[in-house]
């Protein structure tokens, strides 16, 4: 296949020095050249390294009929057991069933293929990662007419081992892109590689928000380019109520928000969420969004 691929960021020295994880490789790194291609145009790129990565195919487990196939091919992902059964059920045989991925190391996609009255088959060409970039490359094999009449559907359930920073999942078929989707909880305004992120994500925040005690907290928050922070907190009812803290912060692996204090006891960890490059917003305790009509959110 022609290899699309991107070039390689920081992200290097990302793991080695946070040792947020790790790439799992099938084999020796390889030196490339290709072209990128897209719908509308061909591009060549410059020799980079890619590095495969470890997978493997689950069985037992089938999209959901509630889940809409919009598409002739639709994918796909999952980071964790909630939105890995939102999409797929189960089998009723449990002797068929592969274990589900461990979402802490691992990740999950999905590729399935719109019901029709043909028979098709799902190949994985192979998964590979470049930069912070996960590649997925695959072909529809037509096997004819199902010879029935009615409709019949397939699909391909894969656990991959996860990169860390990793930021896109994309899906290439015949050299030629078909879907690119951001992993995890990635939104529009997300640092798009770990340099993005030291240079234009971090500084001071500031803010009032919520507190347990109800009267609220003025929080002065210094995220700095070599991953430590300081904070002061001053809690509204009382201005002589202040405490500061310092450590280290680390951000998740797609890149989307932080944890300070990551490396002590989970009961010290405190959550925040990339909302831009002037914006951060705190997170619950199992890093999701507070829905609520207060503010949780810090600026620069």
């Amino acid at each position: 296949m022609k290899k699309i691929i991107r070039i390689l960021s920081v992200s290097a020295f990302f793991i080695a020095v946070f040792a947020v994880g790790k790439i799992y490789a099938q084999q020796e790194p390889q030196i490339s050249t290709g072209e990128v291609q897209t719908d509308t145009q061909t591009q060549a790129v410059a020799p980079v390294v890619t590095m495969p990565l470890q997978s493997k195919e689950l069985s037992g487990y089938y999209v959901q009929n509630s889940v809409k196939l919009a598409k002739d091919v639709n994918f796909f992902i999952a980071d964790s057991t909630k939105t890995f059964y939102s999409v797929l059920t189960r089998s009723k045989k449990g002797s068929l069933i592969s274990a589900e991925p461990n979402f802490k190391d691992k990740f999950a996609v999905v590729i399935a293929l719109r019901p029709s009255v043909s028979l098709n088959a799902i190949k994985i060409n192979g998964i590979s990662v470049a930069g912070t970039d996960v590649y997925v490359d695959y072909e529809v094999i037509s096997k004819g007419d199902s010879g029935v009449g009615y409709f019949v559907s397939n699909s391909k359930v894969l656990e991959i081992a996860k990169p860390n920073p990793i930021t896109n999942v994309i899906f290439i078929s015949s050299g030629v892109i078909s879907s690119t989707m951001p992993f995890g909880k990635r939104g529009a305004n997300s640092p798009v590689s770990v340099a993005d992120l030291t240079t234009n994500f971090t500084g001071t925040f500031s803010g009032s928000i919520p507190s347990a005690s109800g009267s609220g907290v003025f929080i002065t928050l210094t995220l700095n380019p070599d991953f430590t922070y300081s904070m002061k907190q001053t809690y509204t009812a009382s201005s002589d109520k202040a405490f500061e803290s310092s450590g280290n912060w680390m951000p998740s692996a797609d890149l989307s928000y932080f944890t300070l204090d990551y490396d002590k006891d989970a009961s010290s960890q405190v959550m925040f969420y990339f909302t831009d490059k002037n914006t951060i917003e705190k997170l619950d305790v199992n890093g999701e969004k507070i829905v609520s009509d207060n503010n949780y959110k810090l600026k620069r």
